[in-house]
Formats: structure tokens, sequence, C-alpha cells
């Protein structure tokens, strides 16, 4: 079906651009389909709930994710308690409640990213709820992250060089963390670094982020 349309999309696009060996649409769908395929199964899920329960007792903060209940637990159904509150996103606008949702949710993802090593691949606004004491709840935990020593090593790196305007900084991490399809010009993606940055980077207020770029 869904999957299908996207197969033949990627195909269309690899024989119609000729960029297809640096966005490669094979890869990608090929990936979307392997991460599909692993949040039906519910082993992964129930395996992800155990490890995020460890992960947020940690984060010093009214975190929580939802308890399986194992005697009602199988591969391709995963039975959890329920959590009484309501999406991040139905809190009023600009309110206490809502900054401090944010700034526990902002907290909760470094600190996965940066020191534990394991984050939420799909913490979008529905999956984050909120409950009458400001307790926040992760749902949908098909899809979590994990980073070796070595990869936060390189994103506070990274971070840190876009912060200090370290182009040469920024350069050798992307190149060490990534995988060029041809040679690089050096000189050519550090002038696109510094470009990227003073677009996107240096603003005087968080709502002129270009997020998307």
């Amino acid at each position: 079906g869904d999957l299908a349309l996207l197969w033949r999309a990627a195909k269309g696009l690899e024989a119609s651009s000729d960029e297809r060996a640096l966005v490669m649409p094979s890869a990608i769908v090929a990936e979307f389909e392997k991460s599909l395929l692993r949040e039906r199964n519910f082993t992964a899920e129930l395996a992800n709930l155990v490890a995020m329960d460890r992960f947020v007792r940690n984060v010093g903060e009214r975190v929580v994710v939802p308890k399986p209940v194992a005697e009602l637990y199988s591969r391709t159904v995963l039975t959890m308690e329920f959590f009484e509150g309501k999406p991040v996103r139905s809190l009023e606008p600009r309110s206490e409640a809502a900054k401090r949702a944010m700034e526990v949710v902002v907290k909760t993802m470094c600190q996965g990213v940066f020191v534990d090593g394991c984050f939420l691949g799909d913490p979008h606004a529905v999956n984050i709820l909120v409950g009458a004491d400001g307790t926040l709840c992760f749902l949908d935990l098909g899809l979590v992250g994990t980073l070796s020593p070595e990869q936060r090593d390189d994103l506070v790196t990274l971070v840190l060089g876009t912060i200090m305007n370290d182009a040469s900084t920024v350069c050798r991490v992307l190149l060490k963390i990534g995988t060029p399809t041809e040679r690089i010009e050096i000189g050519e993606l550090k002038a696109d670094i510094k470009r990227v940055r003073a677009q996107n980077v240096m603003v005087s207020a968080l709502e002129d982020v270009g997020t998307g770029r």
C-alpha cells in the first residue's frame, strides 16, 4: 500500500534526479520501512519502555513513561498503565505551565542526547502528556535512539563549534560523523558552514530561528 507508493516514488526520483547519489531516496525508504516494521513489533517497544523508565528516573524532573503490564503482553499486544493527562499542545501558549513543560522537555531531551545516550525518536506534542500536577508522560516509544560516548562527544563538539563560530571544528566533526559520497572541497564546505550559521544561528530571538533550514 503506502510503502509500495513510497518505493515507486523513490525509484522515480532516482531515475530523474542528477543528485540521486547524494540523496539516495531508496535508502531513505528502506530505512523508513525497517523502522516501521520495528514499531509494529511490541517486543522492541517493551524493551524501550524499560530502558526509558530507567532513564527518566535520572532526569531529576517529574517525567514518567507508562509502565507495561507484563502479564498482558505479547509480540502483537502491549498493555500499559493509564496516565491521566492532556497533550502539552493544549496548554495555554506562553503560560507558566507551558513554559515549565517545555523546560522539562528540553532538559529531558538534552540529557538523553548529550549525557545518557538514550532519546525518544518521535517526541512530537501528541506523544507528550501533562498531568494535573505538571508531571510529563512520554508516549509511543516504538522508536528510541541510542548514542555511543564517542557520538555524544562529537555532538557536543559540533554544538560548541557552532556557538564559537569555529568553521574548522564544525567541518572536521561533520566529516567524521558523516559519510561523504565524493571528494569534499574543504574550503567550500567551510564557506557553506559560515553561510548557514550566519543565516540561521546569529539571531536576536528564538522565534527568528528557522528550524527547517
